[in-house]
């Protein structure tokens, strides 16, 4: 190595993490941990790929990045619902055929259907 070794992530940290928070007025506690969740969070916000992602935080498992690093965060959730509540509403229609939630495949069972608990 001639002399030189690789850097710690927690040299890294404070040297060039926690300053650019106190640059940033951020008072509250961050760690490196905390940063790694949020740099995983946000590009997975950002539509990258899960594998990718997986890459940059040097994870050997994809299972790893996306159970613990990768949340989904509120402008996904609301679109997703949004997709829902679209398709509900448009009949079902996907494509131009119907899917909905009414019909002799599907249909929504009344409270009267079911017998009282004991």
């Amino acid at each position: 190595m001639k002399g030189t070794q690789p850097y710690w992530p927690g040299t890294l940290w404070r040297y060039h993490g926690l300053p650019a928070l106190k640059r940033a007025a951020i008072a509250k506690h961050v760690t490196y941990h905390t940063f790694r969740h949020t740099f995983g969070t946000l590009l997975n916000a950002n539509g990258e790929n899960a594998k990718v992602v997986q890459e940059l935080l040097r994870h050997a498992s994809l299972k790893v990045t996306t159970d613990v690093y990768m949340q989904a965060v509120s402008p996904q959730k609301r679109e997703a619902q949004s997709k829902l509540v679209k398709m509900v509403m448009d009949k079902g229609k996907i494509g131009g055929k119907g899917v909905g939630l009414t019909g002799p495949n599907w249909t929504m069972a009344k409270s009267q259907d079911f017998p009282a608990s004991p």
